[in-house]
């Protein structure tokens, strides 16, 4: 049920369609869809699952990079490699359990790293927007007026530059030597 509400000059509304339940876009070992992300989860995992948290979260891949290879010193890289597939699949409605999570983390590390990359870019880059409304306020010009800068100028405001050297500045003492 959408509200009819006052739009004012200069806003955007975007209406993105919400999906039910869905599944991964990609298979688990459809590795060579992306080998980029597959090998980088082979050789550096903390690096491929920073990358992930912070294409899916925008805060950053230091510390969720940081926090993944401590944890695989300690051997329980698995752990915090599943709760970031739980995010994933709850921000995406996509079935599945922290067990089977955790197990995947700990068995087959880079398919599922490189899986989850392929699952954030394909959802991010490609979501649905049904409508996009842009309310523009009506320009209202005097006859004779002219915008500043139409001449060819740049239009973000900046004055005309002026060319060749600066004028030389006249009271300097001289050179002694």
């Amino acid at each position: 049920m959408m509200m009819n509400q006052q739009m004012m000059p200069g806003q955007v509304q975007v209406v993105v369609a919400n999906q039910g339940p869905s599944q991964w876009s990609s298979g688990m070992f459809d590795c060579d869809q992306d080998c980029g992300s597959f090998v980088v989860g082979w050789f550096c995992p903390c690096i491929q699952y920073g990358t992930n948290m912070d294409t899916l979260n925008k805060s950053g891949c230091f510390g969720p990079c940081c926090s993944y290879g401590c944890m695989a010193m300690l051997g329980c890289h698995c752990i915090i490699g599943a709760s970031g597939r739980s995010n994933i699949r709850s921000r995406y409605l996509i079935p599945g359990d922290g067990c089977e999570d955790c197990l995947l983390h700990y068995f087959c590390v880079p398919c599922v790293l490189s899986q989850e990359y392929r699952e954030i870019l394909k959802r991010e880059t490609n979501q649905i927007i049904v409508q996009t409304n842009i309310i523009q306020q009506p320009v209202m010009m005097q006859p004779g007026f002219q915008q500043p800068y139409q001449q060819g100028y740049p239009q973000q405001g900046y004055p005309p530059q002026q060319q060749g050297y600066p004028p030389q500045q006249q009271g300097y003492p001289p050179y002694q030597a």
